[in-house]
């Protein structure tokens, strides 16, 4: 509950800016568009939307893996100098519509190229999608410590294009069933 009360006290937070690119990855990223403030992006086999929120260079980015069932959470903040790449931190997710995911495992990511540092959260995505488009705001939060809260304006439509951008790719890019096993033995 003390939760609710220190989002309550942040309703004046941020207002999503223009979105920015996703670093490179191992796996072709292609722009879909955008949504309301949202780039959106296919990471073949998976879908993700960006914005940038403030002056400071804080990001939020939601991706969805449909073969999985996965929703993945990042917040990036230039402020979080100390965080530990691979580290895992207990934070808690609270929407103001009361959904919340307490004590969830949060990975550091530390990045040279480009330079960030990051929270990256693992959510069953058919709830937290569901969450993510019905709420006005979402706070992030470390113990008693606030680590943002952000407006969802407009994501409602923006997690309706990711699920069809997801489920699309998902299916022009099926799994490899090889990946990750090995041969019984060779001849």
């Amino acid at each position: 509950m003390v939760f609710a009360v220190v989002l309550a006290a942040a309703l004046g937070s941020q207002q999503p800016e223009e979105p920015i690119a996703i670093p490179p990855a191992s796996r072709p990223i292609i722009r879909m568009g955008e949504v309301n403030g949202w780039a959106l992006w296919d990471n073949t086999g998976s879908c993700a939307a960006v914005t940038e929120y403030g002056e400071r260079g804080v990001t939020v980015r939601v991706s969805y893996f449909p073969t999985g069932n996965d929703a993945f959470l990042w917040v990036s903040d230039p402020a979080w100098r100390t965080i530990q790449d691979n580290g895992v931190y207990r934070v808690t997710v609270l929407f103001d519509n009361g959904s919340e995911y307490a004590d969830v495992e949060a990975e550091g990511m530390v990045r040279t190229q480009p330079a960030s540092t990051a929270l990256m959260i693992r959510l069953n995505a058919r709830e937290f999608l569901q969450d993510f488009a019905a709420a006005n705001r979402v706070g992030l939060f470390m113990d008693d410590d606030r680590l943002g809260v952000f407006l969802l304006d407009g994501t409602a439509e923006m997690v309706s294009r990711l699920r069809m951008c997801a489920e699309a790719s998902a299916r022009r890019n099926p799994p490899d069933p090889f990946l990750n096993r090995t041969p019984i033995r060779r001849r």
